[in-house]
């Protein structure tokens, strides 16, 4: 019972959910002759919403979310698809957890 299913909810009590949150998954299914969903990176409010709340992401391994998310340090990307994807790795647990100290301080210093 590591996920639990809550459906409609509001804005508000969102947000308190997301702050008690280890990761927030911001997936899209990847559609190759779709060139909109390949670039919808900042589409949806779901990843910055769990971001407000200083919580890292995983997000799908395409150019723009790596770019926008996985570069600077705020989330895990894996491959759509793939359960042997490094995504599952301690190393990559580190990973995460570096990106949630990242994504709860964004100005270090």
């Amino acid at each position: 019972s590591r996920i639990e299913i809550l459906g409609v909810v509001s804005r508000e009590r969102m947000l308190e959910i997301a702050s008690a949150c280890h990761a927030g998954l911001s997936l899209i299914q990847p559609i190759a002759d779709d060139v909109n969903m390949t670039h919808m990176a900042g589409a949806s409010n779901k990843a910055f919403e769990y971001l407000a709340c200083g919580v890292p992401l995983i997000v799908n391994d395409l150019p723009d979310w790596v770019e926008m998310f996985v570069k600077p340090g705020y989330a895990l990307a894996c491959r759509a698809g793939d359960a042997d994807d490094d995504a599952h790795t301690p190393a990559s647990m580190t990973a995460l957890a570096n990106a949630a100290f990242s994504a709860r301080n964004p100005y270090p210093g």
